[in-house]
């Protein structure tokens, strides 16, 4: 009869032990995971028009910052953010260009017409290994709405 209690105590701390290991395991898993999410979510920030000015003019007398305009070559030429430089994300080469010939440990606005192309070329970089890449929501549509000026040629 003595023994009873003993295997019951035993048995609630296995109990207890296993429970305290799974729920260890599904924390570290959680904090992995949630740290994995942060590092990609991290890596691609939308911004407004209005965080992109104070973003572009925060780094005005660096080079760290690059203005990055992903629409044609044609759009480009039309209008684009004064310092942007052109990669066209559907060209077919967008991969390889940004792969090969851009440093990787520069802060990017990128930016679009609308918001659809600069999302697709944001989660490209991110996935090539860019670190710090902000999306400008609306594109340069809304860009021109919240009032600031564009460039031609």
């Amino acid at each position: 009869m003595k023994t009873r209690p003993a295997y019951r105590m035993i048995l609630v701390l296995v109990l207890v032990g296993v429970v305290a290991a799974l729920s260890g395991c599904t924390a570290l898993q959680g904090a992995t995971s949630q740290n994995g999410n942060l590092s990609q979510s991290s890596a691609i920030r939308d911004i407004s028009p209005q965080e992109a000015s104070a973003l572009i003019q925060q780094n005005i007398n660096s080079d760290q910052l690059v203005i990055l305009d992903v629409r044609t070559q044609s759009e480009f030429q039309t209008e684009h953010l004064n310092g942007a430089i052109n990669r066209d994300v559907n060209a077919g080469i967008f991969r390889d260009q940004m792969g090969k010939t851009m440093d990787k440990s520069k802060i990017y606005l990128v930016y679009c017409q609308s918001g659809t192309r600069s999302t697709t070329a944001a989660k490209i970089m991110q996935d090539l290994g860019y670190t710090q890449i902000y999306n400008m929501k609306g594109g340069i549509g809304k860009w021109k709405d919240a009032g600031y000026s564009t460039v031609v040629g």
